[in-house]
């Protein structure tokens, strides 16, 4: 394998939200260069986007001891020789370049590529899959934390398009901000929960937290816990067989203001009926969750926005 000098980060994948998780992302970066033959390379404090510490820029530097002095991966010519696991997917990746490589110098060299607009759509393609939770960023478009934010911009080094990017600016508004979010459950624990976790997890990417309702049996329960409760948004969770019953009842009450949404996906036919019957809309997996958090968060209530 030639081997070149050069230098490795992850920064593009580094996110504001939940930095800790960086740590994981500069090891990864780190062992997967070692891996590929790098030379040298640089591990970035895993605050570096926020402004830097003295803990942060020893965490950094800890990884590549850690790798060298807990894996012995330095003194081992070739760690990933034999594998087949890596080298398979090596030989798939240099291919796959390759002939993008190839394709790019056929149709004018780079300075063409880039004003050709491939090279954004490549990203937009990218980000679809994070809003989509094809890919994922842990912390940030899954398993969000409710936690104050450090959304400053103070990292000396220029990184653009990073992943993370659309999540952040979900994330910039205040608590105070955004709507009181509730999540109206019907039936045993058993039946809602696994919707109920979704629709909880769903809305914290956007900062949202969402007060679950007791277990209802009946529409009247949920009505009265409503006008007592009085949110700006929420979510109907039941098990699949109970929720078209449930939704069809729910939609013939007056809720007052309240925006209604329902978790899952439904056939069209049904779907446009409680939309007509005024449904707002749905939660469901494979959704755009940049799209649809921000219509959450840009609620407004008779017409004015939530305060």
């Amino acid at each position: 394998m030639w081997r070149g000098e050069r230098e490795t980060s992850t920064i593009a994948c580094y996110s504001k939200l939940d930095p800790y998780v960086n740590l994981l992302r500069g090891g990864n970066s780190a062992f997967a260069a070692v891996l590929g033959g790098a030379d040298w390379l640089t591990v970035l404090p895993h605050d570096v986007l926020t402004g830097t510490s003295a803990s942060s820029i020893r965490y950094a530097r800890n990884i590549q001891l850690v790798l060298k002095e807990e894996t012995h991966i330095d003194q081992v010519l070739d760690p990933a020789g034999g594998s087949y696991f890596i080298e398979s997917l090596t030989a798939e990746l240099i291919s796959k370049a390759w002939e993008k490589f190839l394709a790019i110098e056929e149709n004018g060299g780079y300075q063409s590529f880039l004003q050709s607009g491939e090279l954004s759509k490549l990203y937009a393609e990218r980000q679809k899959e994070m809003a989509s939770g094809k890919k994922t960023l842990i912390g940030t478009n899954v398993y969000a934390e409710l936690i104050d934010t450090n959304l400053t911009d103070a990292s000396s080094v220029t990184v653009s398009k990073r992943l993370a990017e659309p999540f952040e600016h979900l994330r910039a508004r205040t608590p105070e901000q955004l709507p009181k979010a509730v999540l109206l459950n019907f039936g045993a624990l058993k039946d809602y929960k696994p919707r109920a976790d979704f629709v909880s997890g769903f809305l914290a990417v956007g900062g949202i937290e969402a007060q679950w309702s007791p277990s209802f049996d009946s529409i009247d329960q949920a009505l009265s816990w409503i006008k007592e409760e009085q949110p700006h948004y929420a979510v109907i969770c039941a098990s699949a067989a109970a929720t078209e019953e449930v939704v069809t009842n729910f939609l013939k009450e007056d809720a007052g203001d309240v925006v209604l949404d329902v978790a899952g996906k439904y056939p069209k036919e049904l779907s446009d009926q409680w939309l007509a019957n005024g449904l707002n809309g749905f939660m469901f997996a494979g959704q755009d969750k940049i799209a649809k958090l921000q219509d959450i968060a840009n609620i407004t209530i008779g017409g004015h926005p939530v305060e």
